[in-house]
């Protein structure tokens, strides 16, 4: 009796639908956190960021030119760099961040202030680290009720949120893909499936609404309408 390949009979589990954040619950997420990790969030936000990538390189962060400013991500899940480009007010914000970071010798331009005791009261420059950045945002989750309500967890939800509103933005499932840098367009196809699920329960919402609309249009139709001399038209 030949050998039952098990492994290749397994079903692959379905890979959960992705989340994002509608109304004001970004600013709910971010109402639960301290200000300095403010920043940090709205721009995983906007760029889809995984945690390990939004702490990149200072070198690797080029906004000499705010209006072609960019920044590429390395060590990524898939081995391969990554370049996004960065709007405008992004690049601003990342540029002033830059220089802070680069007089206080940081390795990431993400940070706090701290004020030191005493009467000159100076003010350091604290690098904020990834493991934080996990912390507090699934502390914010669950304090905002969106665990309990969403099934938000944590900082890699923001990454859905963003490719969620790239998608609904653009219908574009390429310029999704080139943001969060997928090397297979089949991991982006989750996200145009999420919203496909969405479209379907707008238009059942809609049928709810309207339960006798599509009936009765259906019903006038079938009924035949007696001809100027007397017999009935063929359908």
């Amino acid at each position: 009796m030949p050998e039952i390949d098990w492994e290749a009979l397994r079903l692959k589990e379905p890979k959960p639908r992705p989340k994002e954040l509608v109304g004001d619950e970004l600013e709910r997420v971010e109402a639960e956190v301290l200000p300095h990790w403010h920043d940090l969030i709205r721009f995983a936000a906007r760029y889809g960021c995984r945690l390990s990538e939004l702490f990149f390189s200072l070198d690797d962060l080029d906004v000499a030119d705010i209006n072609n400013a960019r920044v590429r991500l390395r060590d990524r899940k898939g081995g391969d760099d990554h370049v996004i480009p960065l709007l405008p007010e992004d690049a601003a914000m990342l540029s002033a961040r830059l220089g802070r970071a680069r007089a206080a010798r940081l390795e990431t331009v993400w940070y706090r202030e701290r004020r030191l005791p005493g009467p000159a009261g100076k003010v350091i420059l604290k690098a904020l680290k990834p493991s934080g950045a996990a912390i507090a945002m699934r502390r914010a989750m669950k304090r905002s009720g969106l665990k309990d309500a969403k099934g938000l967890r944590g900082i890699h939800d923001l990454r859905h949120h963003s490719g969620m509103q790239i998608l609904r933005e653009t219908g574009n499932l390429r310029l999704a893909q080139r943001l969060l840098g997928h090397a297979d367009i089949k991991s982006t196809m989750v996200y145009a499936h999420a919203i496909e699920d969405d479209v379907k329960a707008g238009l059942a919402a809609l049928s709810r609404n309207s339960p006798g609309a599509t009936t009765e249009r259906c019903d006038k139709d079938e009924v035949e309408q007696p001809s100027k001399g007397g017999r009935t038209a063929a359908s």
